[in-house]
């Protein structure tokens, strides 16, 4: 494991996986869609360097109960969509986005009274694009009275983007267009309008 911090008393980590998991087929991404919303979190440069030069899908352990982003991936994979996992670093400059992947399997176990053990596993980092790195280029997800009010009152889309705070243990963003745009162009291609 790739030890990437401690946050009051909250260790967690990130490290490379041994195998494929079979919970999503990620072979052919091009088939898959992505969902409105996506994980965001921090870990340490070393990390992440590790992972990439290992070559492998990796996981993220927390000690902190992953209940609503495991419930929010089980819906997501139901309606047969993939969600995406950013992950930011602080390179001395602040925090800034610096690879993504699809999550493949989300596990969040009480280990007994108070304690969790929290597994997020997801497929091959890419890396964010320069203009794409700052945490505010990122929105939260709006509360549904927010989206509800958007759709039924024509009010104008308002939203609080990602900080330093709102990031851990981890934040409910709206999927970044780089990625919806991705997935969208190999949707087109594969149909071929």
């Amino acid at each position: 494991m790739y030890r990437c911090g401690n946050t009051g008393g909250a260790e967690f980590g990130l490290y490379a996986s041994s195998g494929r998991i079979d919970v999503m087929n990620t072979d052919d991404e091009s088939a898959v869609s992505v969902s409105s919303y996506c994980l965001a979190t921090v870990v340490t440069r070393k990390a992440i360097d590790n992972l990439l030069e290992s070559g492998t899908e990796g996981a993220y352990r927390d000690n902190h109960p992953w209940i609503v982003a495991r419930e929010m991936f089980e819906a997501a994979r139901a309606a047969g969509e993939a969600v995406p996992l950013l992950l930011a670093v602080d390179d001395g400059a602040g925090l800034m986005l610096s690879h993504w992947a699809l999550i493949l399997e989300i596990e969040a176990m009480e280990l007994h009274r108070g304690r969790w053990d929290s597994v997020c596993r997801f497929g091959a980092l890419r890396e964010v694009n320069p203009i794409w790195q700052a945490l505010d280029s990122v929105a939260l997800k709006p509360g549904a009275d927010q989206l509800r009010r958007e759709a039924v009152e024509d009010l104008t889309v308002h939203r609080y983007h990602l900080d330093a705070t709102a990031i851990r243990p981890y934040a409910i963003c709206e999927t970044p267009a780089f990625v919806q745009a991705l997935y969208a162009m190999r949707a087109t291609e594969q149909t071929g309008r």
